[in-house]
């Protein structure tokens, strides 16, 4: 048993990745340290307090990973397709490993504290709000502003150091996009690499129909319903009379494409879906 245990086995995890059984090898070596003996008083005789809240501060560290950040948003979509421009605000919910220091709950903790300080340098006049538990989950919670109009040579921005944009071009067949600044994405990217999880982004956009209804092509996304189930869409024809609001979320693909090229388009016009498919 012992040869078999030892033998060299191919690793498949990636350098400097996590490995995704690191839990399960965490709670083994707690169990072989701290199990074999028990004092009269029910505490360890081979684990101290001072270890076991290094333990508790390496689990803590290693839940960040994929680290859930959520980006959300609602607006009128007769406020992105109007040239007077109006400034809103998005929800930013940053994952961190623990709201409050583990040895004092009456302070943040150090995830918190940095993640405090980090926002506000990647995305401009980004406003801390609170810090919360959802589940076994905690999240810093962040408010940006977002500028929402449409795109026109008389068209003045209501939040010129904006970093998110709600905006359309309607004699182009841009409906509705989302845009993200040149400088955000780079900061992003830039935190991305300081990290060694990954940035699992969920970008999600409320839009509340106008007064007639809405015919548009949409693509690349998923459109979520009331009870937050997603229904993926690759190409389809959107005909929205009677929703008074619809939520889409990017897929894969389109988060790529906004971080990539800064720009995803949420509603399209037919001519523009067949420009962007090469048919016409």
């Amino acid at each position: 048993m012992f040869r078999i245990w030892n033998q060299p086995r191919k690793s498949t995890t990636a350098p400097g990745a996590i490995p995704k059984n690191i839990f399960s090898i965490i709670a083994l070596h707690w169990i072989m340290i701290c199990a074999p003996g028990w004092n009269e008083a029910g505490r360890s005789i081979y684990c101290t307090d001072v270890m076991m809240k290094k333990y508790l501060v390496l689990c803590l560290a290693l839940a960040l990973t994929g680290c859930k950040v959520d980006l959300a948003t609602t607006v009128d979509l007769a406020d992105i397709q109007s040239e007077q421009h109006k400034a809103t605000t998005a929800d930013l919910n940053f994952e961190v490993a623990a709201c409050n220091d583990y040895e004092d709950s009456r302070k943040d903790s150090d995830s918190l504290l940095r993640i405090k300080a980090q926002i506000p340098t990647i995305f401009t006049n980004a406003e801390f709000v609170e810090c919360y538990q959802k589940k076994f989950e905690s999240f810093a919670h962040f408010r940006v502003p977002v500028d929402v109009g449409a795109l026109s040579e008389k068209a003045v921005v209501a939040v010129p150091d904006a970093d998110i944009f709600l905006t359309s071009k309607k004699e182009d067949g841009q409906l509705a996009s989302i845009y993200l600044s040149e400088k955000v994405r780079k900061n992003l990217k830039q935190a991305q690499k300081s990290t060694p999880v990954d940035f699992d982004y969920n970008i999600t956009i409320t839009i509340n129909r106008t007064e007639e209804p809405v015919e548009a092509v949409v693509a690349g996304l998923f459109v979520v319903d009331a009870k937050g189930n997603r229904a993926p869409v690759v190409l389809q024809k959107l005909h929205w009379q009677k929703a008074k609001t619809m939520t889409f979320s990017l897929s894969d693909v389109g988060k790529s494409q906004l971080f990539d090229k800064g720009v995803f388009e949420l509603l399209l016009s037919d001519s523009r879906a067949k420009q962007r498919l090469g048919i016409q």
